[in-house]
């Protein structure tokens, strides 16, 4: 299920953002509700929730707002629990706030307001799209983004469009896939009494108003990206699991993985870097970013990827029942996981 924080405060804002997101949310297979920022705190329970978008505003995230602590703590039970994520301009900025710091924002030199065209890098959240010509509006910029954040979109007047955190399903977009001809309109009206200095920032570059159909597939994509992440020596674990582990929660997720998994051997799964499914109710799990064990593991994972052959990446989950049969010899199994507490109950 989607939660959908709506930041904005004008009223017909609010409206016209909510209108919006129905119109891209109503052919995808999604229930989802809305709720405004300022509310958070009456949210009643976030479990239930898989994905969440975080919409723009007409603040600013330099500044501190009274929403700013429950909006931060419902990232970090996303992040924590490995949920996928879209911030949009200042959801993006929001997300750079709390997961790196309020230093890494800054009032850009450049403002944006209008239709762009941004440049995209190959990342499953831009599957299918084109070239994309998408609505602009920000004073606000994000930069100077450390390794855990890449880069994914840009464009001449902003060099971080877009970002994923951490190879996980978390994404920020500066620009708003959202809007359209209408949207823009109206919100050239209100910066045209606001701003001075409108006309300067004022962008169009909207030469066909067909490109903008395909910004909708950033929501399916979005939608369609709760795929299971794996740190590579899980792999092992999976198939010698038989229903034992370090507590109730963590067995009933670790159930719910292995099944899927089972159930279904060709769906695509991520191998990534760090924590993943598996380790959302690991009592060694260190607030999602990392492992009480990190040095051990990270080992771990680096010779399960040497002995398969493989890098961090999506592959068909029955493509790596492969690598394991064909390279995971008795004596890689002991390299492996020879100093594992789980050893003799796996072996």
């Amino acid at each position: 299920m989607l939660l959908i924080l709506n930041c904005l405060i004008e009223e017909k804002s609010v409206n016209d953002f909510n209108k919006a997101m129905a119109k891209h949310l109503e052919d995808l297979p999604v229930e989802y509700d809305i709720f405004r920022v300022r509310d958070a705190k009456s949210i009643p329970d976030l479990s239930k929730y898989t994905h969440l978008i975080i919409s723009g505003s007409g603040a600013s995230t330099l500044d501190d707002n009274s929403w700013d602590e429950d909006l931060k703590n419902i990232i970090l039970h996303f992040v924590k629990n490995q949920k996928a994520i879209l911030g949009i301009c200042y959801g993006h900025q929001f997300l750079v706030k709390t997961l790196l710091g309020v230093e890494h924002i800054r009032k850009t030199a450049n403002p944006e307001i209008g239709f762009a065209k941004i440049d995209i890098a190959d990342n499953e959240l831009f599957k299918g799209i084109d070239a994309p010509i998408c609505c602009v509006a920000h004073y606000d910029e994000v930069f100077d983004l450390n390794e855990d954040f890449r880069v994914i979109a840009r464009n001449r007047n902003c060099s971080v469009h877009a970002f994923q955190y951490k190879d996980l399903p978390i994404w920020g977009t500066q620009f708003h896939p959202e809007y359209g001809v209408k949207d823009v309109e109206d919100m050239g009206d209100e910066f045209s009494k606001e701003d001075p200095k409108f006309k300067e920032h004022f962008i169009n570059e909207l030469d066909n108003r067909d490109k903008l159909f395909q910004n909708k597939l950033i929501f399916r994509n979005f939608i369609n990206s709760s795929k299971i992440h794996l740190r590579p020596h899980h792999l092992l674990c999976i198939q010698s699991y038989i229903g034992k582990g370090y507590s109730e929660e963590f067995v009933e997720n670790m159930d719910t993985v292995v099944r899927s998994l089972r159930e279904n051997k060709d769906q695509i799964i991520r191998i990534i870097e760090g924590n993943d499914h598996v380790c959302k109710y690991c009592p060694h799990n260190i607030d999602g970013a990392k492992c009480e064990s990190d040095e051990k593991v990270i080992t771990m994972d680096k010779k399960v990827l040497e002995h398969l052959e493989i890098a961090p990446g999506e592959y068909t989950y029955s493509y790596l029942l492969e690598r394991l049969k064909e390279k995971l010899t008795e004596e890689a199994f002991q390299d492996i996981c020879g100093d594992c507490e789980w050893y003799d109950l796996c072996h």
